[in-house]
């Protein structure tokens, strides 16, 4: 089991966000949380990643529990890509890919040249070598998501965690982004997502769970 929660609760304050929450996933398997905007999924997935501490309830990584990891190991084992939003900074689009490994090397490491061919070696990978040479500000919302997606799978962690993955991609990039995804599963590795859109879901994933008011419901 790649990953479990347990009777997970979370509350800002007295409103409760989400309630009793318990799901598991399977190596080398696709489970996506459906719902509407405004229902906990980035809240969960911020709870789940530690970003936000349960109320009660936990996450378990591998059979361990988050709180057994340190940092670096857990960043090894996993990765998050949150939604991506349009950079105020000028980082280079290579630079912010080599950033996806300061997890194996520390915050205050000195990227050598070996970390710059692995990172464009990454882009091409993904079919977007072309952005090596542009700046973050300068990207389309769905350029600058396959860029932050660079950048979370550049370590080669076992789980991606993702946050409405397909947004500002249009037909052909939704298309390249699950073609991504199923390879990487194909390769032995798991994601978790979050969407809105039940299209994101079709001929892509093992699992379907439904959010609504903090609560999740398995739909196969």
């Amino acid at each position: 089991m790649i990953l479990e929660v347990k009777n997970g609760s979370f509350s800002y304050g007295s409103r409760e966000v989400l309630k009793d929450v318990s799901f598991h996933l399977e190596e080398q398997k696709i489970m996506t949380i459906l719902g509407p905007n405004g229902v906990g999924k980035t809240t969960l997935l911020k709870c789940i990643m530690g970003f936000l501490q349960w109320n009660s309830g936990g996450t378990m990584i591998s059979g361990k529990s988050l709180t057994e990891y340190s940092d670096k190991e857990l960043w090894r084992k996993i990765s998050y890509v949150p939604q991506a939003k349009q950079s105020v900074f000028s980082y280079g689009v290579l630079e912010m890919v080599v950033m996806g490994l300061d997890k194996e090397n520390g915050f205050f490491y000195s990227p050598k040249k070996e970390h710059f061919e692995r990172a464009d070696e990454m882009l091409k990978e993904l079919g977007i070598g072309r952005l090596a040479d542009r700046y973050c500000n300068e990207l389309s919302g769905g350029e600058l998501q396959m860029v932050m997606l660079a950048r979370a799978m550049v370590s080669g962690p076992e789980l991606l965690i993702l946050d409405e993955p397909m947004n500002g991609l249009d037909k052909k990039g939704v298309s390249q982004m699950r073609e991504i995804f199923l390879e990487y599963k194909k390769a032995g590795n798991s994601i978790l997502m979050a969407t809105h859109n039940p299209q994101d879901v079709e001929i892509l994933c093992d699992h379907v769970y439904e959010m609504d008011d903090g609560v999740i419901e398995k739909i196969y």
